[in-house]
């Protein structure tokens, strides 16, 4: 029983449930096209389940080379993660603009002039032609 209970069944037990979930969000999103992003949320998941993998070896006195390149490797999936993230916060916001700027940007863009037949030069029609 206590075999169950140690550290490193409980890691086996997470990096299986990580697996499934991984199988059971992207199988959800191949079907009905909703979730996350592929990109990001296996990046995630992949970074976790290494840093999951140090951990267990070198509690189970795994070698440093195999530790260092589960930490290594946890690294270039975060940065992966990020960076999918980042460009598409990019496309989906606006430009860096401040508020009060954009604001009057935009009053100026949606102000019209309107003017009377009465008002209109008299060489001028009032149609605009």
């Amino acid at each position: 029983m206590s075999d169950l209970l140690s550290i490193e069944a409980m890691i086996d037990g997470i990096l299986a449930l990580m697996v499934v979930e991984a199988l059971l969000v992207l199988g959800w999103r191949a079907l009905r096209g909703e979730g996350p992003a592929p990109l990001p949320f296996v990046a995630t998941l992949c970074a976790g389940g290494l840093l999951l993998l140090a951990f267990r070896n070198a509690r189970a006195g795994g070698s440093p080379g195999v530790v260092a390149l589960c930490l290594f490797c946890a690294f270039l999936a975060h940065v992966a993660d990020l960076a999918a993230r980042w460009t598409r916060a990019r496309e989906n916001s606006a430009p860096p603009v401040a508020p009060v700027l954009r604001a009057t940007v935009s009053l100026r863009a949606s102000t019209t002039r309107v003017v009377s037949a009465s008002q209109a030069p008299a060489n001028e029609s009032p149609h605009g032609g």
